[in-house]
């Protein structure tokens, strides 16, 4: 029987095989436009790497409304589970909803462990940090 990729990584994936190959995990910094070493300990690269088999990697999103406060708004939440999204990738992403949607597209995520609410209205890209969560209400 083959080993499915979590096997794999689970019984095949060492602190030495890590420091080996000098493994690290990265972030995109906003400020410079690049990814940049976050963290370089094997806990860290072994859960992105079981994280990046799940889902394919891709940012799990759910819908919270498509009338956010009341104007039309599609509201969507990002589902954290360890690693944070890819501002550059949403920004473009929500563009292309607003496009679709024909109203602003707003977007709760948790960077850097602080939740923040990012905007875009077909023209621009904005954040704002977040006291609560907006419920589910659809």
């Amino acid at each position: 029987m083959p080993l499915s990729e979590f096997n794999l990584i689970e019984r095949y994936f060492t602190r030495d095989l890590c420091n080996q190959q000098k493994l690290f995990t990265t972030r995109y910094d906003p400020r410079n436009k690049n990814e940049r070493i976050e963290d370089r300990d094997f806990a860290s690269v072994k859960k992105q790497l079981l994280f990046m088999l799940t889902n394919r990697g891709l940012p799990l999103v759910e819908v919270v409304s498509s009338n956010y406060q009341n104007r039309g708004e599609l509201l969507l939440r990002h589902i954290h589970y360890g690693a944070d999204i890819d501002l550059h990738y949403a920004a473009g992403t929500m563009k292309n909803l607003v496009t679709i949607w024909t109203c602003p597209v707003n977007l709760e995520a948790q960077i850097d462990g602080k939740a923040k609410l990012f905007t875009h209205d077909g023209e621009k890209f904005g954040e704002k940090a977040v006291e609560k969560a907006a419920e589910k209400t659809e």
